[in-house]
């Protein structure tokens, strides 16, 4: 009798952390920025949107504190240009222990919403859906957005992964704490109403040459201003 409870004590548990609590993935006006088809910061319909759930400091931001020693926000800012290739950056998105990607319980898919003309989004037409892994009490975890290029040197990348493949330009947010409901009929605020988010852009990443040149360049330069 006791293992019989046990085992349905556990069942509960699982279920309830199974079809997960609700989500609303819509991000306002402005949101994200495009800084990779113009040399201009702009809002238009040309970035891919998702977001990962975890714990702790993203990795891809310790590798950009590390890779910029400190300058611009945490996530993308709008202030300051890659310095690592599209690998080191992506792999650290999508390699990241602590944080994965999202997943729609109702659908078994990765969030994925092109950003509209104002640089926002609506993703599943503005209505909430479970995530998996979450709990249906609600709750609250820590989120970051991610962005990147949807087509990319004439071709379109409508998943994370595939445009992690191609090294397409990416970007992301500093991470926020979000506050899920209740399944089924909890109603989530809007990414961008939580405390903590901060628009980003969404930015080329230079490739590996590109970074050595650049490196050559300023060692060049250090060494003649020794000179003199």
């Amino acid at each position: 009798m006791k293992k019989l409870l046990i085992i349905a004590t556990m069942a509960v548990s699982l279920s309830a952390f199974g079809q997960g609590g609700m989500f609303l993935f819509q991000g306002a006006v402005r949101s994200v920025w495009d800084w990779w088809s113009a040399s201009a910061l702009k809002n238009d319909a040309s970035n891919n949107v998702s977001f990962l759930i975890g714990s702790g400091t993203p990795l891809v931001d310790t590798v950009w504190t590390y890779a910029n020693t400190g300058s611009g926000p945490s996530g993308s800012g709008t202030n300051a240009a890659w310095q690592l290739p599209a690998t080191t950056i992506w792999n650290a998105i999508l390699g990241d222990p602590n944080y994965s990607l999202a997943q729609n319980y109702a659908s078994s898919t990765t969030p994925v919403q092109l950003t509209s003309a104002t640089g926002g989004w609506n993703y599943n037409s503005s209505t909430a859906f479970p995530v998996t892994g979450t709990s249906t009490a609600g709750g609250s975890i820590s989120v970051y957005v991610i962005g990147w290029a949807a087509n990319w040197n004439g071709s379109s990348y409508a998943t994370p992964a595939a445009a992690a493949l191609a090294g397409a330009p990416v970007g992301w947010s500093a991470p926020f704490t979000y506050a899920y409901q209740s399944y089924p009929a909890g109603t989530p605020g809007a990414f961008t109403a939580a405390s903590g988010w901060y628009q980003f852009a969404v930015e080329p990443v230079p490739e590996p040459a590109s970074i050595a040149l650049a490196g050559l360049g300023g060692l060049a330069l250090l060494m003649l201003r020794r000179r003199h």
